[in-house]
């Protein structure tokens, strides 16, 4: 190989890597904007089924209390959010060790991102589900709701994560034609999803924002 060629392969090499670099922030924005956007949708108007009070919520769940100052916490299933929170962020920990150290590898790069973003997921999953799930969803009302945007930003984040690993296994495993089609699919899936999602945030359509639809989402990749 020439001199010529091998700069030529090192310049597109460089580039390639920025892209990837561009493309996984692009990701992460977009997925916070959408998550905003998410939270001004009519998410409020969907009450639990069957309803169940503020007081029901509280009888069916271990919890303790504590306070902040003048406010007072509920804090529901305190050694599963913390098991949960724990496990996010070593997610996270291990996918920013991965993308920071990837060394040009598209692929460890893409692992990265997708750890990152599952551990985001299981964190705000966590909130909302668990710990804060009182505050989140009852408080205020006479009959708890649904859901709230935290679950939606988890929904958002979990289908990005299983996403950005059919990117890393395009980058790992395909070369050519089936690597630019896993690279479309991760892409398009993602997409689509974001956009189902932010639908059923805003009209409010609640089967788009449940996580069966997550997975009927995602199913060909698992």
């Amino acid at each position: 190989m020439g001199q010529g060629q091998r700069r030529e392969r090192r310049n597109w090499q460089r580039n390639t890597m920025n892209t990837g670099k561009r493309a996984s922030k692009i990701l992460l924005l977009t997925l916070l904007w959408l998550l905003f956007l998410a939270g001004c949708g009519q998410l409020a108007s969907i009450p639990t089924q069957p309803p169940q009070t503020p007081t029901d919520w509280l009888a069916s769940q271990p919890y303790v209390t504590f306070t902040v100052g003048e406010q007072i916490i509920h804090l529901m299933q305190p050694t599963s959010t913390f098991f949960v929170y724990a496990l996010g962020l070593v997610a996270i920990c291990i996918g920013l060790h991965a993308w920071r150290r990837c060394h040009g590898q598209h692929s460890r790069r893409w692992w990265g991102v997708a750890l990152v973003l599952w551990g985001v997921g299981a964190l705000l999953a966590g909130t909302s589900y668990e710990g804060l799930s009182y505050h989140l969803k009852c408080t205020g009302w006479d009959v708890c709701r649904w859901t709230s945007g935290w679950e939606v930003g988890y929904l958002l984040f979990s289908a990005a994560s299983i996403n950005a690993m059919v990117l890393a296994q395009a980058y790992a495993c395909a070369d050519s034609r089936l690597r630019r089609g896993l690279l479309a699919y991760g892409w398009g899936n993602m997409g689509l999803y974001a956009t189902a999602v932010l639908l059923g945030a805003l009209a409010p359509l609640q089967f788009l924002i449940s996580f069966e639809f997550l997975i009927l989402a995602v199913v060909m990749i698992i």
